[in-house]
């Protein structure tokens, strides 16, 4: 049903809602000067866009919060990336 859901939204609005996550998520980040500092490096950025791992990570609901407030939470992310 999902699927089903998230096709038809894609239709309409030209993005999948995690598509739409995964954005609101990396731009609320670009606040945070150490994931600016990786995003800003192209390296990072290409990984940051094209592994889907890294993508599906970036698109959890809450990680933000998480990424913001939890130091090892952060050094996951940062081990992942590289």
């Amino acid at each position: 049903m999902r699927t089903i859901v998230d096709f038809l939204f894609g239709l309409f609005i030209g993005m999948s809602p995690d598509e739409i996550q995964f954005k609101r998520n990396v731009k609320k980040l670009k606040n945070e000067n150490w994931f600016k500092e990786k995003y800003d490096d192209a390296l990072y950025y290409e990984r940051i866009f094209q592994d889907a791992d890294i993508r599906n990570y970036l698109t959890q609901k809450g990680i933000v919060k998480k990424l913001r407030n939890d130091k090892k939470e952060k050094e996951h992310f940062l081990s992942i990336i590289k």
